[in-house]
């Protein structure tokens, strides 16, 4: 059956088979043909060639973090990357060359060696490949831009084998393509070019009201936001009981970043403020010897182009003093969006919301002990956000939301015609097919 495939190869057969098959969202249950993991990339060629002959689906992985679980599926190919882990580094230009399995936290950890930092999100063991190709939001953004911004270059296996290098002189349809819509659509990613930044230490914020003080914690957020330095990225985090801050400012005293959130800090009633002044490494880091429980999880992302005033305010609260009873609880996230993201609207890109204000994330997750609740916590994260949508509309591709109508133009906005256009030059069999791909 698997002759042909090379690299480590995982059938139902094997006994790891009932591990690697599952992604980190546990709600889903799926069972693939073959799990490959490629070592170098004719691994990869051999894979792509093997699943069109058959005519079987590929999924590409990387993670595992994709939140509807599209990274895996019933009788299909899995190309898990995991173990393309090339590196080479140009401390003097700034750029890293990767292979494309990377997660988040190998390669914080392993730029830090070298006094750079990737601009990334905030979860560990995410991997690198996913983040970047479906936009990629973190706590460097306002000064570096997303994460798709700061790829340069990216080498991709095609439906048709051929490896091929994009980037801003050759195959540019396809490189603008790869930022920001190149989650498992034209084919596997196996190397990419990143811009990297010299890692100063950063200034950490933490702050926290109670309950009685969210609108005012949302409302001064807001406004700290409309003219904030590019060098502070904040988000607002809100519980059925408390508000937290949290901020990252880059090439910042902790005096400096008092002063430019002071609106914000002068809110009554904080509780454990703290400010530090710590490595980017250090403040992505999740405490030493921590090992996160397996949770099922349904997270959606709507982005906000106005203000959110009181409706859509007392909308979350009512939803929230009425969550679903699971642990841990659930929350709804204000990440500050604007800066680099916004000035960088020239660039050739797929990613379309660079006039968002805010990304909302409403994140509710369960351990296992609570899965009774997934259905009811799904319907509930379902309703919210369509009640959520006269103030904040579209999705955002890494938080890819199977409830999503229209998810093609919510995704990528006009950029779909164009985007089309470039599947069905690299993919014409759909090889690469996914429930809201291209």
């Amino acid at each position: 059956m698997i002759e042909g495939l090379t690299g480590l190869v995982i059938t139902k057969a094997d006994k790891i088979y009932n591990i690697v098959r599952r992604n980190a969202n546990l709600y889903f249950n799926y069972y693939p043909k073959v799990i490959v993991y490629p070592n170098n990339i004719t691994d990869v060629v051999n894979a792509v060639n093997w699943a069109r002959k058959k005519g079987i689906n590929i999924r590409c992985r990387s993670g595992g973090h994709n939140y509807e679980s599209f990274s895996v599926a019933d009788d299909a190919v899995v190309i898990d990357v995991s173990n393309l882990l090339d590196f080479e580094i140009d401390t003097n230009k700034g750029y890293i060359r990767i292979g494309s399995g990377y997660t988040q936290e190998q390669l914080y950890s392993k730029l830090e060696e070298y006094g750079f930092a990737f601009v990334g999100g905030s979860c560990s063991s995410i991997g690198v490949s996913g983040v970047t190709l479906g936009g990629g939001v973190g706590y460097l953004q306002r000064e570096y831009g997303l994460a798709c911004d700061n790829l340069v270059e990216a080498q991709i296996v095609d439906a048709f084998g051929r490896i091929i290098t994009a980037n801003s002189h050759e195959n540019k349809d396809l490189f603008a393509a790869l930022r920001g819509a190149g989650s498992n659509n034209f084919g596997v990613v196996v190397s990419l070019t990143l811009k990297v930044h010299p890692n100063d230490k950063v200034t950490v914020m933490n702050a926290m009201w109670p309950k009685n003080s969210r609108y005012e914690v949302i409302q001064a957020f807001q406004k700290v936001g409309e003219d904030l330095d590019n060098r502070y990225t904040i988000k607002v985090t809100m519980t059925k009981d408390t508000i937290l801050l949290y901020g990252v400012g880059v090439r910042s005293t902790e005096k400096e970043m008092e002063k430019a959130l002071s609106l914000l800090l002068k809110v009554p009633n904080k509780i454990n403020y703290t400010t530090k002044y710590i490595t980017f490494n250090e403040s992505v880091q999740k405490r030493p010897g921590f090992v996160p429980t397996p949770t099922g999880f349904k997270i959606t992302g709507l982005l906000a182009y106005k203000s959110l005033g009181k409706e859509p305010c007392q909308i979350m609260f009512n939803y929230l003093d009425n969550s679903p009873p699971i642990q841990p609880p659930i929350n709804i996230g204000f990440l500050l969006l604007g800066g680099k993201i916004a000035e960088n609207k020239d660039l050739p890109s797929a990613y379309p919301h660079r006039g968002a204000k805010i990304l909302v994330q409403i994140d509710a997750q369960w351990t296992l002990n609570y899965s009774m609740h997934a259905n009811d916590t799904i319907r509930w994260v379902n309703n919210l956000r369509k009640s959520l949508l006269p103030y904040a509309g579209f999705g955002y591709l890494n938080y890819c939301d199977i409830n999503i109508s229209n998810y093609l133009y919510s995704y990528f906005g006009n950029n779909v015609p164009w985007l089309k256009i470039v599947k069905e030059k690299y993919d014409p069999y759909n090889l690469f097919y996914y429930p809201q791909g291209i």
